[in-house]
């Protein structure tokens, strides 16, 4: 009887590892609504970061108010281009008056203008030819032989106003540095350039250059 029961449970046994063998079970593929939704979240992440790849991150830009007042604000003069050659009606050898030079893209916040031209190639090291502050903002142009409407400082020349180049030789640069300030500048006329530098830091809104040689 017990030899009987052993065969049954054996029959059973290998009968239902027969119909497991013939029917595998499959894995079915993920749900067309799952990639669906796994696409439009794909998508939705490339519209909101642009050029962002996975696993990476780009790094938000910075925008340089700075720079941006720097390329706006403008000097230049009818009399020479940048870096080309100051006429000598502007120098030791001529008349020794400043240029007309134009200003242009101040600024709306800007409470004052400063310039300040300097020899950089000086032999004793930097010469300063010229300080003028509290040019008003609307100024536009600096006429030849004026100071524009501000206060002109003492020069290295030991004088109040414009000191023309000179260069002892070769030939020199001579840099008309002028500045957009969110303040106005309380120094006398007896200051000098150093002062002017000294009493502008911190309120530079703007800044740009114009480069004259001369030999």
């Amino acid at each position: 009887m017990k030899l009987v029961w052993i065969i049954i449970i054996i029959v059973v046994i290998l009968g239902v590892w027969f119909l497991l063998a013939s029917n595998p079970v499959v894995k079915s593929p993920p749900s067309q609504s799952s990639n669906q939704t796994q696409n439009t979240a794909g998508n939705k992440l490339q519209q909101d970061n642009p050029g962002k790849v996975a696993g990476q991150q780009t790094k938000p830009s910075q925008s340089n108010k700075n720079t941006n007042n720097m390329q706006n604000l403008q000097i230049k003069s009818p009399a020479f281009a940048n870096n080309g050659k100051i006429p000598a009606k502007y120098t030791c050898d001529g008349e020794g008056i400043n240029p007309e030079l134009s200003i242009s893209g101040v600024p709306g916040n800007a409470k004052s203008l400063v310039l300040i031209l300097d020899d950089p190639d000086a032999p004793g090291g930097t010469f300063n030819h010229w300080v003028v502050w509290n040019i008003p903002p609307a100024a536009g142009t600096i006429n030849e032989g004026a100071s524009g409407g501000g206060t002109a400082g003492v020069n290295s020349g030991g004088e109040n106003g414009y000191f023309g180049p000179c260069p002892p030789s070769g030939t020199h640069r001579y840099i008309f540095k002028l500045y957009a300030l969110d303040t106005l500048i309380s120094l006398d006329s007896g200051s000098s350039s150093s002062d002017a530098k000294s009493s502008i830091n911190g309120h530079i809104i703007a800044q740009t250059q114009l480069v004259g040689l001369y030999r």
